[in-house]
């Protein structure tokens, strides 16, 4: 029996789409991987408590490499650690530690914002591969229940501008000078409108990641024990 699958709407209709779902560490070991010195290289806000990012690299997974492929897509399209569908995230959770206590994490959803998009951000995104991967993602919508963690700035691969600060290095003084105070406690854009304008300033500092986009996260469950 041959299940259909929903079909996204065309690109140019796409309104703040969900991209996945992860489970994210929020142990001490997540606080210590930011030590000074990689503070003072690459966060915009340095003196942020614990660093939250869609950047896997920056905010790490709760979750190994081998224990990633359980919570996968089907498909061969991977976008760092997101899982498509919320709820089989939740059931390899339970499946990887059974009745062991896992390791205290935050599942978030991660979505993009389409509001401004021009054609350099619409063909990025306009690979028929996304159509796939978009079929997959459940549930489509953010819930009205789901606490806003604040907005990144990254490129499609996710790598975030916010985190791992390319371009020249003599800037970033003024760089926090000029954009420290629109963040919160997680190094994150409070409001979505300051965030694009970062985006529109990454675009023109690090070119050779451009163009980069407004992510959301969106802390979805905090889950300490199963």
């Amino acid at each position: 029996m041959t299940v259909s699958r929903p079909v996204p709407p065309p690109i140019d209709r796409w309104m703040n789409p969900v991209l996945g779902y992860a489970a994210r560490d929020v142990t001490d070991a997540a606080r210590a991987a930011w030590d000074e010195e990689r503070r003072a290289l690459g966060l915009v806000r340095s003196d942020a408590d614990l660093i939250l990012s869609v950047d896997v690299t920056s905010w790490p997974s709760v979750l190994s490499d081998e224990q990633q492929v359980i919570v996968a897509s089907p498909g061969d399209l991977e976008l760092q650690d997101l899982c498509p569908n919320l709820e089989k995230l939740r059931e390899g959770l339970t499946s990887i530690w059974c009745r062991e206590r896992p390791p205290p994490c935050w599942i978030v959803a991660v979505n993009v914002l389409t509001a401004n998009w021009g054609e350099p951000e619409r063909a990025a995104w306009a690979h028929p591969h996304w159509v796939y991967y978009f079929s997959e993602v459940v549930p489509t919508k953010l819930d009205p229940s789901w606490s806003c963690l604040g907005y990144d700035v990254a490129d499609d691969g996710l790598f975030s501008s916010m985190t791992t600060m390319g371009g020249d290095r003599h800037e970033i003084p003024r760089i926090r000078r000029e954009w420290s105070r629109h963040l919160n406690c997680y190094n994150l854009f409070e409001d979505p409108r300051s965030a694009w304008e970062y985006k529109l300033f990454s675009d023109r500092w690090i070119k050779e990641h451009a163009p980069f986009f407004v992510y959301g996260l969106w802390q979805v469950q905090v889950h300490e024990a199963i």
